[in-house]
């Protein structure tokens, strides 16, 4: 007596007869990785670096008019001219 399989084990003939599909690569999961990736390197190469900044001392802010007298503008050129 020969054992058959179970009915619902038993693979349909098209299937069967059916070639393997090849394997895809799929190009969007891997540009969601190309893009985690830079993010990644930009964030940490900017760690690495200080942040150098010049201390500055702002005006503060009065009325107008408040000017003095003796506040000289000045205008210069690239060539070099200046200009009261």
């Amino acid at each position: 007596m020969s054992a058959q399989p179970h009915p619902a084990l038993k693979i349909p003939e098209a299937l069967a007869a059916a070639e393997p599909e090849k394997a895809r690569l799929e190009i969007i999961p891997l540009i969601d990785v190309i893009f985690f990736l830079l993010a990644t390197f930009v964030l940490f190469t900017l760690t690495l670096q200080k942040i150098r900044f010049l201390e500055l001392k702002l005006p503060v802010a009065g009325r107008e008019g408040s000017t003095p007298a003796n506040l000289l503008f000045l205008q210069a050129t690239e060539a070099g001219a200046c200009y009261r």
